[in-house]
């Protein structure tokens, strides 16, 4: 009886994990297993439990099957346990290889029920990019979809053909990044003698199949060279923004390059710039939000998976900021700091090469607005909107 116990057992376990490692959702695959590793130890606990009893009622003596039963029983139950999710993270964080399998805990979960060999290929050929000056600050002021402004992007090549990600919230100020986005680029070229190539999604995001280049973000994000954060007062509040952070930091390892520009508008630099210190320096995960209903519990089950909870996750997050030296004095410098004649002789050469210097930024924003239709196209709009706001 008890040889078949065990096989029972084990045949019961080979079953349930066959079943787990089948599911392509990365955080209910672990949970499937996890879940596996249970029931074999409640299992061996009530056999165990079964045969101890016997024992101990015809030999009136305690039998010491008690003990590994009461091993399986309390292991059972500490599987089960919030305890083994802060010792996964516990060892997950000091595990040598801990980026390399938060990434792709990460990766697999943004790619839903896409394989990654079937991801890679998709991205492969949708990855595009854009020059800033094929933008105006009206594209920047809208999220309004526009196939105008796809038609003007160019393919890239997934090796770091693009120089940057624009990492945003499309709820910030789009006049402060606007501007950031002009000094940025402008101090790019002056350092290399060329426009920066940019990965922005309003643009290089097809409207006509939003739905396949959602699921090839996080390879547009290993395409990319730097991540260009532009944080405003509701960027650390959006689940997509920190996903990509987490996405880019971990693919990329140090190679990798963030560069975080605080957005401050004009007359309110300092309720600005304390709203900003306090939410990087207060980071928590749990008040992110997605618009996408079903969304958040879903990322948030993707974090718990790969970091084992949610405030292992938001140490890290906290860490990456100071690793990048993204502290309050460094923030405000950059605010306040008073750019070189170069760099604005540099930001009117983008305008002048698409406008003409005789057209004023009014008219400029004008043209582009009747241009792209923006306004017309409510029903896109309303799509585009529940994927990335």
């Amino acid at each position: 009886a008890t040889r078949w116990q065990h096989v029972f057992r084990h045949v019961v376990f080979c079953i349930l994990i066959s079943r787990s490692v089948s599911s392509r959702d990365g955080f209910r695959m672990q949970a499937d297993m996890w879940r596996a590793v249970a029931t074999y130890m409640a299992l061996g606990s009530v056999f165990f439990a079964a045969k101890a009893s016997v024992l101990t009622y015809y030999s009136q003596q305690f039998s010491t099957h008690w003990w590994p039963a009461s091993f399986d029983f309390l292991a059972a139950l500490f599987v089960l346990s919030s305890w083994r999710q802060r010792v996964q993270g516990m060892l997950s964080h000091a595990a040598e290889t801990n980026a390399t399998q938060r990434a792709a805990a990460g990766i697999a979960g943004l790619l839903g029920d896409e394989t990654t060999r079937n991801a890679l290929a998709r991205a492969t050929a949708r990855f595009r990019c854009i020059h800033l000056s094929d933008l105006s600050a009206a594209d920047v002021a809208t999220n309004s979809p526009s196939p105008v402004l796809f038609a003007r992007t160019q393919s890239a090549s997934l090796k770091h053909g693009c120089d940057a990600f624009i990492s945003h919230s499309w709820s910030d100020d789009s006049a402060a990044k606007w501007t950031a986005l002009q000094g940025w680029c402008a101090d790019f070229e002056a350092q290399h003698g060329r426009e920066p190539r940019l990965w922005f999604d309003k643009c290089c995001v097809d409207q006509t199949n939003i739905e396949d280049d959602l699921r090839c973000l996080p390879v547009f994000l290993s395409g990319c060279s730097t991540l260009l954060v532009l944080c405003g007062e509701s960027y650390l509040t959006r689940l997509w923004c920190i996903m990509e952070l987490f996405t880019f930091t971990h693919m990329h390892g140090e190679a990798g390059e963030i560069e975080f520009v605080p957005l401050i508008r004009p007359g309110q630099e300092q309720s600005d710039s304390k709203l900003i210190n306090e939410q990087l320096a207060n980071f928590d995960a749990a008040t992110c939000r997605s618009s996408k209903p079903g969304e958040e519990d879903r990322f948030l089950g993707i974090i718990c998976a790969a970091f084992g909870s949610l405030e292992e996750f938001n140490k890290v997050v906290r860490s990456i900021f100071q690793q990048r030296d993204m502290i309050p004095s460094q923030m405000c410098d950059n605010v306040v700091a008073i750019r070189s004649q170069k760099r604005d002789n540099v930001i009117v050469g983008i305008e002048d090469r698409k406008y003409g210097s005789n057209i004023s930024s009014d008219a400029i924003c004008e043209d582009h607005h009747t241009e792209t239709g923006c306004g017309d196209a409510d029903d896109a709009n309303a799509k585009y909107t529940e994927e990335f706001v």
